[in-house]
Order: C-alpha cells, then structure tokens, then sequence
C-alpha cells in the first residue's frame, strides 16, 4: 500500500508555480548575464550547472504533484472509510518541530488488514490503542489517514 498525503487544490497549483519557475531559471540566468555584460563563460559555466540541477528536480517534481493528486482523487472516488489503530508511536522531529511516527494497523471493508507507518505532528490525544479515521482504496492499493 502507498500512502498519498492529504492536499489541497491551493497546495497543487503553487507546486505547480514553484516547477514552472524551477525549469527556466538556467536558461534565464545566461540571459540575464549575457544582456548585463556579464562575463560570458561565468554565466554560460552557472547556467549550465542550474539547468542540470533544476530542470530534472522541477520535471519529477511535477510528476510527484501529479502522482499525489491523482491519488486523492482516486481516493475520494473509489475509496471506502477505514479504521487505522496505533500500535506504536515513535517521537521524531522535523524542522524543529516535534512529531510523532506511527505505526498503524489499518483495516476496510472487502480489503485485507495491513500495517503501515504515518508521521503527523504530535499531539496529547494519540495513544496506543486509539484509532483513526483512514480511507483506502482497494484496487489501486491507495491509502490516506485523515
């Protein structure tokens, strides 16, 4: 099962933006060095190593958006409700920020029980045993916590 993080419709399009400024940057720098007199191999030498960097990060980038809201609507369309129980929880941080890893038993209706890791900020209400609302997909092996 692949785990597809809940987004909205906001988030895609400035993830979209950001991959669509990302790809020209290169190509752009040499323009803009070459139309302020810049030295022309310094520009040509940076461009090059933007373009090589970016355009590749920028390209999987937008078909990791793609990927992830194809998913969400997969999920909304063909999903059914689930029940995802903590087995285990596991403190983490990420950018300075204190979170949690959970392990999760998460079982649906006409799908097979199966175990899964989340990570989501902590909070006070999550303990082991407690549950949470889940949806999954059954034929596209499809999963998100809610």
């Amino acid at each position: 099962m692949t785990e597809v993080t809940p987004v909205g419709h906001g988030w895609r399009v400035a993830m979209y933006a950001f991959c669509i400024i990302m790809v020209p940057t290169g190509p752009g720098f040499l323009a803009l060095g070459l139309l302020l007199d810049a030295n022309v191999w310094a520009c040509l030498a940076i461009a090059a190593v933007l373009s090589l960097v970016l355009i590749p990060l920028g390209i999987a980038l937008w078909f990791d958006v793609r990927r992830t809201a194809r998913g969400m609507r997969r999920l909304h369309i063909r999903g059914v409700a689930a029940t995802a129980k903590i087995l285990a929880i596991n403190p983490t941080s990420h950018d300075d920020r204190v979170r949690v890893e959970l392990s999760l038993s998460i079982s649906a209706p006409g799908v097979e029980p199966f175990e899964a890791r989340h990570t989501r900020d902590s909070s006070e209400h999550l303990q082991i045993g407690s549950t949470l609302e889940a949806r999954v997909d059954p034929a596209g092996r499809f999963y998100a916590v809610v």
